[in-house]
């Protein structure tokens, strides 16, 4: 049998390029050839003895140790793109920067503001009255060499300052004014050094919507201000202090103009006098029918009341009798005659003859009560 040992790897045949020796034993006999003669030698005895029958397969030998690591393959072509992917959170703020350098470049100059002054906020109270700074129709303290500026928020009733308090456009003052007339817009008025002590707002429209201004070089006294402390007393006995200036006396204020005479009232109906005409001794008496005039009376006895005709029926009118009176004094009559009327006499003094009885009604005043008749007779 012929066996051959010492076969190189695959590896060892791989990188080396002359073919390595192996041993060879035919027979019991060993001997060292190339592998390339083993190669030869294969061919040849297969070539010279028929191949017999397969034996069976061997054990699997053992795994050989780990070959070695080959080398780097070359670098594989760049793959496509990918996707987006979602962006991140925003960072935290980073620290302020240090301060910029001062420009020296100066900036254009802006336009020129309105000119100070105060405003007046003008709106309108139906067709009444304009409400200015929320009062109706006030009267407005101005100021000669000022400016004031009106709001006006007033639509449908136009507002104009005026040389007399009249309605449409006529008789406006322009001096120093601009926009005179708006109903929605700012009307300025620079009160000129000769402008008139007095002038007028009022509606285009309306009449009742209208006030007054008051122009002078001096705004009007203010309120008194609260009382100041108490001076340090002076030494005893120092000089006393010259008198001081008597202030100027103030400039009459403007006479105001009088108001509009109102209306005459409407006449009241005619009065309907009354006369009493006589009494009855209850209410239920007085005739239904009754043919005198209106304003005739009864005195109902048992009420007091008195009963007046209306001129269709009767009325109650109440009770006519005043209080009770003081008690008079009572004087004792004598006999004596009195003459007349205004002969001599003290109240409630009484006297009589054969004819009459005499009364005082008041100093030398008398009347007399006659026997035969028993009437109160005055001369």
């Amino acid at each position: 049998m012929t066996t051959i040992s010492n076969l190189p790897s695959v590896s060892t045949l791989t990188n080396n390029i002359v073919m390595p020796v192996v041993d060879i034993t035919d027979n019991g006999k060993t001997k060292k050839i190339s592998l390339s003669q083993v190669i030869n030698t294969a061919v040849d005895l297969g070539l010279r003895y028929a191949i017999g029958p397969t034996g069976p397969t061997g054990t699997i030998g053992p795994t050989g140790t780990q070959g070695n690591v080959g080398n780097i393959g070359p670098t594989g072509t760049i793959g496509p793109t990918g996707a987006q992917g979602n962006i991140g959170n925003i960072g935290p703020p980073g620290p302020p920067g240090p301060p910029g350098a001062a420009s020296t470049i100066v900036g254009p100059t802006g336009p020129q503001g309105i000119t100070g002054g105060i405003t007046y906020t003008v709106t309108n109270s139906g067709a009444g009255a304009y409400t200015i700074n929320g009062n109706n129709n006030p009267t407005i303290n101005l100021i000669r060499g000022f400016t004031y500026y009106f709001s006006i928020n007033a639509s449908g009733h136009p507002f104009w300052i005026k040389t007399s308090q009249v309605t449409g456009t006529s008789n406006a003052y322009t001096s120093g004014v601009s926009n005179s007339g708006t109903q929605a817009g700012t009307i300025t008025f620079t009160v000129p050094l000769d402008a008139p002590s007095i002038l007028y707002y009022i509606c285009q429209f309306h009449s009742s919507m209208a006030g007054q201004f008051n122009i002078s070089d001096l705004g009007p006294q203010g309120a008194q201000g609260p009382q100041g402390l108490q001076g340090v007393p002076g030494i005893p006995g120092g000089p006393t202090g010259p008198k001081g200036d008597v202030g100027n006396t103030g400039p009459p204020g403007p006479q105001g103009y009088a108001g509009l005479t109102g209306p005459t009232g409407p006449t009241g109906n005619p009065g309907t006098s009354v006369r009493i005409v006589g009494t009855y001794a209850t209410s239920t008496s007085l005739p239904g029918a009754y043919g005198g005039i209106r304003g005739d009376g009864y005195l109902i006895s048992d009420t007091g009341h008195l009963w007046v005709w209306t001129g269709s029926g009767w009325t109650d009118a109440g009770n006519i009798t005043g209080p009770t009176g003081p008690s008079g004094q009572f004087s004792v009559p004598t006999s004596a005659t009195i003459s007349t009327p205004n002969s001599p006499g003290v109240a409630g003094s009484m006297t009589y003859d054969t004819n009459f009885l005499y009364i005082c009604v008041a100093t030398n005043s008398w009347i007399r009560l006659g026997n035969p008749a028993q009437n109160l007779k005055i001369w």
